[in-house]
């Protein structure tokens, strides 16, 4: 289980540590998730 550190709108975001080498963070709201790298985000 990963920590929740922000819910908005009906968005879900969590971060799993553990889960690969690459930072990144899960959105999920309904039965829909995604997947986005942080390197991509903010470089």
């Amino acid at each position: 289980m990963s920590p929740v550190f922000k819910r908005e709108n009906g968005y879900v975001f969590k971060i799993f540590s553990n889960e690969e080498e690459r930072m990144h963070i899960h959105v999920i709201r309904a039965n829909c998730e995604a997947k986005y790298c942080w390197s991509l985000l903010w470089n």
